[in-house]
């Protein structure tokens, strides 16, 4: 999607300051959060991360700069980095039982660019809305069962 006023790229990167700036609103509220850019480093040190992406907005080949991908998407490949056992990803709305992934980017409650990026990776994906987790895709072992 182009706009007329500012480029993808540039809508990509003001995202990734607002998501930045909502890691340093977190750990205001909730002192035991420490934001960082390399969750992987906290997590091994014991501390509880707030990802803050702004690295990102030097580009990066795995990621497009478009409005296909939101913190949807960066939430998966974050998850595919650090070898997660699972994805949640906090929604305002219930999906389908059963639905794929696909079936819920054509409706919008997950980013266009989910599937894709559900691909990279092996863990479970969790959807939690008001109704509470539903189990969108699981782990490539539990697949493999």
């Amino acid at each position: 999607m182009t706009n007329d006023r500012f480029s993808d790229p540039l809508a990509h990167r003001l995202a990734l300051d607002a998501m930045a700036g909502m890691a340093r609103i977190f750990a205001a509220i909730e002192p035991r959060l420490v934001v960082t850019q390399d969750p992987g480093a906290g997590l091994a040190a014991g501390i509880v991360p707030v990802w803050d992406p702004s690295p990102l907005a030097a580009g990066h080949p795995e990621i497009p700069e478009s409005w296909d991908v939101t913190s949807d998407s960066l939430a998966l490949w974050l998850a595919a980095r650090l070898g997660a056992a699972r994805c949640l990803l906090v929604k305002s709305a219930d999906p389908a039982p059963g639905a794929a992934l696909a079936d819920l980017a054509r409706i919008g409650l997950v980013d266009a660019a989910v599937p894709a990026f559900a691909t990279l990776f092996a863990g479970a994906i969790v959807l939690r809305g008001p109704g509470g987790d539903r189990t969108c895709r699981g782990s490539l072992s539990e697949r493999a069962a």
